[in-house]
């Protein structure tokens, strides 16, 4: 009985996947897809982010194509949290002549699942984010938690529709609301 609703789940799974995929392709959004890589590839990723701290919590970029590398990470029980240039949750500040960020999402964090969307809408958000609901621009879906040295990656990229303020969030159930977000200004 265990195997048979196993495996319903896989299915499910899959289905919800596959519909996600569509949805992103219908938004227009360029996505790689998810891919595991060891812990020297994760030092090489992070290496690859073209942000320099600015401020207190404050990631800046300059430039038409900018690459993004955030990090999903467990600093301290309970909450997870996101890390871009050993920054947690920074505000992620463009140029306004940004033609498309590129952002690349690990989860080196050992105990749950992540996700990462970009949304125009701000918190509070429920523990139950909607992507449809927040109009997402840019999804990258749950990446596994790491495990045996292997941690699991994904790359999207994002064209803002002009300058303003924006938001970054984990749509996994309950980490929003307690946190797991940031903010992302287009000046």
């Amino acid at each position: 009985m265990k195997k048979e609703q196993f495996m319903k789940n896989r299915i499910v799974k899959a289905i919800a996947g596959a519909a996600g995929v569509s949805a992103l392709l219908a938004m227009g959004m360029a996505h790689a897809g998810v891919t595991t890589v060891g812990k020297p590839e994760v030092i090489k990723l992070m290496k690859e982010d073209s942000g320099k701290v600015t401020g207190k919590n404050e990631v800046t970029y300059s430039g038409a194509t900018p690459h993004t590398v955030v990090e999903q990470v467990l600093p301290g029980y309970p909450f997870p949290s996101f890390e871009v240039d050993k920054q947690t949750n920074p505000t992620l500040t463009y140029d306004a002549g940004v033609k498309k960020v590129t952002i690349t999402v690990i989860n080196t964090n050992g105990g749950a699942e992540h996700s990462f969307m970009i949304t125009k809408k701000g918190p509070p958000f429920s523990a139950m984010p909607n992507p449809d609901s927040l109009h997402a621009m840019a999804v990258v879906p749950e990446l596994s938690a790491a495990g045996g040295g292997q941690f699991q990656t994904d790359t999207v990229d994002w064209t803002p529709p002009g300058p303003g303020t924006y938001w970054y969030l984990c749509k996994t159930p309950g980490h929003a609301s307690t946190g797991m977000y940031g903010k992302i200004v287009v000046k």
